[in-house]
């Protein structure tokens, strides 16, 4: 099963688009790659904090352990998570080991050394870092 996950993320990331049908697959705990920023807010509350700029990421919304990033339309189009809640698509979370994401990733278009490992997409990328063995961030970040 754990095996099978992982091929389909690595699958979405490779084939979609933000915009694409694989939103439903990349998602870090409930947030989902291509939500509206009211479905964000519905699902997790108002963030402890709001940061506008402007360029493609146009507002962040930081919540305890997790950030998450709008595109240009109000889209989500990155999610970054440090606290063990909030899991890539239910199995990569912080604090797992290191190792073991590792190993469920290597036949994945995946770049994997000691403290970071990185799948490749089309559309859109995960950066997992990790110190002590365990992994201490997972970073989903999508392009225009």
């Amino acid at each position: 099963m754990a095996q099978l996950l992982a091929s389909s993320v690595a699958m979405c990331l490779l084939l979609f688009s933000v915009s694409a049908s694989c939103s439903d697959v990349l998602a870090v705990g409930p947030v989902r790659v291509g939500m509206k920023d009211e479905e964000v807010v519905r699902s997790l509350g108002r963030p402890a904090a709001t940061e506008v700029r402007s360029g493609f990421i146009r507002k962040t919304y930081y919540y305890n352990g997790l950030v998450v990033s709008f595109d240009e339309d109000m889209k989500v189009a990155g999610i970054r998570s440090s606290h063990s809640s909030y899991c890539l698509d239910g199995w990569l979370c912080p604090g797992c080991g290191f190792r073991e994401v590792g190993e469920r990733l290597k036949t994945a278009n995946a770049t994997i050394s000691a403290n970071k490992i990185t799948i490749y997409g089309d559309g859109c990328w995960v950066v997992a870092t990790g110190t002590s063995g365990s992994v201490k961030e997972i970073d989903l970040k999508c392009q225009p």
